[in-house]
């Protein structure tokens, strides 16, 4: 039962992380690809 809990608990954690870096991923793509797509 323990066990059962803990694995609820790291995919739980696991999907938050993944959600933050997903959005930090867009963030920093979107603040980079403009500068390689439109050189100055």
């Amino acid at each position: 039962m323990l066990i059962i809990l803990a694995v609820i608990l790291l995919g739980s954690i696991w999907f938050i992380f993944s959600d933050e870096i997903w959005l930090l991923l867009c963030y920093l793509e979107s603040q980079i690809y403009p500068t390689f797509s439109v050189p100055q």
